[in-house]
């Protein structure tokens, strides 16, 4: 399957004289050769916009797991549109710093590794699309016997495109969103939403419940606020320290809804990432 073949788990993680202290997770899938999406919120520590970025962000396919990670740099971010684009190198080796957008080290054209990457959509599919969803939710972060325990577990979701609407970004820009009609699992966020024929039309940012008061405001929704975890005892189980994607809380009504960024806003990201993507 294509979009298998394409995915990536994220691991992101900040060290502190020389340890790791503490790590962040979700999901991101190929567009280009070495180019993967994500979503903004999964490179800050606990998920928040406006804390600073991981300083090592590290990437495996499941088919990989128990090799070397690959490293990525961040090649451009939007967090008002939870957008980020990762250039992936080869595998791990010590990072030299923040993987900042502004100290990309090349424009060389990305080489074809001969990994699949995913089409998308020029248009949002109408309501009523039916439509899946593949990545590494409830995946766990830790450390065992000193060594960092990345546990990925492919799942697949699945619901109906429900609604595609503007949305006001917190930057005053209007922004393509699409919500689907199922609640995802925690920690989502970055997985792609694609039709039966492969072709991707969203990335997952956030989910609608029904647990809290609902704000009818006109930003995109952040994440819930988080006391950040620190690093699990080296001698317990690996713990789930990732950042679970954001959630805009409601009360008095039943709802499920999941929120993406829609195709035609990753195409424009990635075109302002200097990535022309093919038709």
């Amino acid at each position: 399957m294509k979009v298998r073949e394409s995915l990536y788990g994220i691991l992101c993680q900040t060290d502190l004289g020389g340890k790791p202290v503490s790590f962040g997770s979700g999901t991101g899938f190929l567009i280009a050769p070495q180019l993967c999406l994500t979503a903004a919120h999964v490179l800050h520590h606990d998920g928040q916009k406006n804390a600073p970025i991981h300083n090592r962000i590290q990437l495996i396919r499941a088919p990989e797991v128990g090799q070397p990670m690959h490293i990525a740099r961040l090649l451009g971010i939007d967090d008002a549109l939870d957008l980020a684009l990762l250039r992936i190198d080869h595998p791990s080796r010590p990072n030299p710093a923040r993987p900042r957008a502004d100290q990309n080290p090349s424009r060389q054209a990305p080489q074809n590794t001969g990994l699949p990457y995913l089409e998308l959509h020029p248009e949002v599919p109408l309501p009523g699309t039916l439509c899946g969803s593949l990545g590494y939710p409830l995946s766990t972060v830790g450390m065992k016997e000193q060594h960092v325990a990345f546990a990925l577990i492919e799942r697949f979701q699945g619901s109906y495109i429900s609604s595609r609407r503007p949305e006001l970004l917190t930057d005053g820009r209007l922004a393509s969103i699409v919500e689907t009609d199922g609640l995802m699992y925690g920690g989502s966020s970055g997985c792609p939403g694609f039709t039966t024929d492969g072709r991707v039309w969203g990335l997952h940012f956030a989910t609608i419940t029904e647990q809290a008061r609902a704000i009818p405001s006109p930003h995109m929704p952040q994440p819930e606020p988080k006391q950040s975890n620190p690093i699990p005892n080296p001698q317990q189980a690996s713990g789930t320290d990732h950042p679970s994607e954001p959630t805009l809380q409601t009360s008095g009504a039943r709802l499920a809804i999941s929120l993406w960024v829609s195709s035609t806003e990753i195409r424009a990201f990635a075109a302002r990432c200097g990535v022309v993507l093919a038709d």
